[in-house]
């Protein structure tokens, strides 16, 4: 460990191998037609740490890790810190005032695993696409998807790459000032290794496998069953139909929904009350428990819900004195354990922040808890396990 008080008298200092900074920002979207996209940011400085040291053992006592003392640029001039010549002056000092570590430590000694490798940004990108399809009451989902990392690096080779230190410098140790003894006044001297001078840069590219931008693309077949009713503006469905009875019998349905909505489309708009009222009897609510379902992998609340959720408050608020669980579950046939897990979650917190923050229903009332993933939780559809089921506490 650098050191200008000997390796008996250590202090606390940096771990070389530490990352003081690091920052990372991720970001991801879904939509019903079956697309994921997700976006990762990440910066950090660090990882690569050094110690500007002293190319000899300066007081001879065995251990040749001694810090550098960086002068100021008063003790240069006025002498009171001395090179042995003033080509080795010239040189150290430029390469000081072009070094970020060295210009803003001047008049003390150099710390240990304190000079950074600088900062890094990278962008992570990935791409999924859904393709469903729905034969019968079977499901298909195709899945192809498509990562790339370290996006920036694709566009400029000098992007997104760690630096390291330049191996004139030295391969491992920053050993940039020798001391040469004591001139003729008693004054400590010192040289500059010829590497060393104002066009010297600290850093330089880690150009290695692992800094370069790379894509891959892959492809995912889910046999998900039972008919999927969620596959999105994707959803396909294929049919064969021989019968010519058949036939006839869709295009009456045609032709009969085709009045309906020529009908509706010229009838005049109808006032409705709303009712405003809702009747508990013996405070008692009938209507318990309720399920509010979800989009499969979703945990959105949709706006038929919504709506519903709206007369489900009321009645809760109608009993004051009651309490009403919050359930969430998903379908174990979703994913992971940990996404249902998550999904369930997202689900009972969605429906507790309507009820409460939108129709305010008081939080007091509510017990909400996650279930996790469930198979059938109702009539051995799948489906109806992708809900938040609301029940009165008995």
């Amino acid at each position: 460990v650098p050191t200008s008080e000997g390796p008996n008298n250590i202090r606390l200092h940096n771990s070389q191998y530490v990352t003081p900074d690091r920052f990372v920002a991720s970001a991801t979207a879904h939509d019903k037609c079956g697309n994921h996209y997700s976006l990762i940011y990440e910066t950090w400085r660090g990882g690569y740490n050094y110690s500007y040291m002293m190319a000899n053992d300066m007081n001879s006592d065995g251990y040749n890790y001694d810090a550098i003392f960086v002068p100021t640029d008063q003790q240069v001039a006025d002498g009171s810190f001395r090179f042995v010549s003033e080509d080795d002056k010239t040189r150290f000092m430029d390469f000081l005032h072009n070094d970020s570590y060295l210009k803003n430590h001047q008049g003390e000694y150099a710390e240990a695993y304190s000079v950074y490798s600088p900062w890094v940004h990278r962008i992570d990108f990935a791409y999924k696409h859904d393709f469903c399809i729905n034969i019968g009451n079977t499901s298909h989902t195709l899945q192809l998807s498509f990562d790339m990392k370290n996006v920036l690096n694709f566009f400029n080779s000098s992007w997104g790459v760690s630096k390291t230190l330049n191996p004139a410098i030295g391969s491992s140790e920053a050993r940039i000032m020798k001391y040469e003894g004591v001139d003729a006044d008693g004054f400590a001297t010192f040289s500059t290794p010829a590497a060393i001078h104002g066009n010297t840069q600290t850093w330089v590219p880690n150009h290695a496998l692992g800094q370069c931008w790379y894509a891959s693309i892959g492809a995912k077949y889910f046999f998900e069953g039972k008919r999927n009713k969620n596959c999105g503006c994707n959803d396909r469905e294929v049919e064969y139909i021989t019968d010519n009875a058949q036939v006839d019998r869709l295009n009456s349905e045609i032709n009969r929904l085709r009045g309906q909505i020529s009908d509706l489309q010229n009838r005049k708009p109808e006032v409705v009350e709303k009712v405003k009222e809702v009747v508990v009897n013996n405070d008692k609510v009938a209507t318990f428990p309720y399920l509010v379902n979800f989009n499969i992998g979703n945990s959105d609340v949709v706006n038929r819900e919504i709506v519903n959720l709206e007369s489900i408050a009321t009645m809760i608020k109608a009993a004051p004195n009651k309490k009403f669980t919050v359930y969430g579950y998903a379908d174990t046939q979703t994913g992971s354990e940990e996404l249902n897990n998550r999904l369930a979650q997202e689900r009972t917190q969605n429906v507790v922040d309507i009820l409460v923050n939108k129709y305010g229903v008081p939080a007091s009332q509510l017990v909400a808890e996650s279930k996790g993933a469930v198979d059938k939780l109702y009539l051995n559809d799948p489906q109806l396990s992708r809900s938040v089921v609301i029940s009165e506490v008995k």
